[in-house]
């Protein structure tokens, strides 16, 4: 996984271009827009059925099929309905 850095700098300067820098609020990024991802080496280090699995929970995610949890309480209670 990566934080995509240059996704969240590339939209918070284009908000502060258009005069709508979100000064003192909390901005995320994600799945959706791109905020995080898998690192580029993954398709030479990562298995292809791996890869493909991932891909699939990462649109369940984006769908809002799949809520990732925020906090460790939630982590605790998602790890009791992993089979």
């Amino acid at each position: 996984m990566v934080k995509r850095v240059d996704t969240a700098t590339l939209e918070v300067s284009k908000m502060a271009m258009d005069g709508k820098f979100p000064a003192g609020e909390v901005v995320e990024f994600s799945l959706k827009d791109e905020g995080v991802g898998i690192a580029p080496t993954s398709e030479e280090n990562v298995a292809a059925d791996v890869l493909t699995k991932v891909d699939e929970y990462r649109q369940q995610i984006i769908d809002g099929d799949v809520v990732a949890p925020a906090t460790d309480a939630e982590f605790e209670e998602f790890m009791k309905n992993v089979k």
